[in-house]
Formats: C-alpha cells, sequence, structure tokens
C-alpha cells in the first residue's frame, strides 16, 4: 500500500487519502471512515450490456475489473467542536497560569 495520499473533491463528495491505511470518504453530509481487508479470493465486477445478443432470458455481461482487497467503510457522526473555556477560580474570575 503506498502512503502517498490522493485527494479528490466535487461538490458533495470528497475524500481524503484512498491510498493511505485509513482513508476517509464523503458522500453528501455522511462521513465514513474505512480500512482496507484482504478478499478471500478475488473479488470480480461486471456490467450489465443493454444487448442481449439473442433472445436470452440471461444477461449480457461485461468485465469492468477485479480487486483482491476491499475497503470497509463505516460512517462516523462529526460534532462540531466546542470552544475551550478558561479555568475560572471560585470566585468566578480567570485563573491563568504562569510557568
Amino acid at each position: 500500500m503506498s502512503s502517498t495520499s490522493r485527494s479528490s473533491r466535487t461538490e458533495n463528495n470528497s475524500d481524503e487519502g484512498l491510498t493511505t491505511a485509513n482513508p476517509i470518504l464523503q458522500i453528501g453530509n455522511n462521513v465514513f471512515t474505512g480500512e482496507y481487508k484482504e478478499t478471500f479470493g478475488t473479488m470480480m465486477f461486471f456490467d450489465e450490456n443493454d444487448d442481449q445478443g439473442q433472445n436470452s432470458d440471461e444477461p449480457s455481461l461485461g468485465y469492468i475489473c477485479k480487486a483482491d482487497r476491499k475497503l470497509e467503510l463505516h460512517r462516523i457522526i462529526l460534532k462540531p467542536k466546542k470552544p475551550l473555556e478558561e479555568p475560572k477560580g471560585k470566585d468566578g474570575t480567570s485563573v491563568t497560569s504562569t510557568k
């Protein structure tokens, strides 16, 4: 796995470092974090072609690609950070440390 980080953005989607060990993906308002997992065997991807060729009930498939690992994503909920408050003394005044 490459340590190079790749990032792309569209209007409602972005991905951060898909080539890193823990990529982050945003689709609309949903944010996901993930990790790559090895698959058992090879996964192959096909696309259903529009032309049936012969009048058959079976769909015509075209090969797209293969993969030996998958990206497993989990949705995360992001919350805004709370502003840091200054420590207050017993009388309610700000306390600053001097070191």
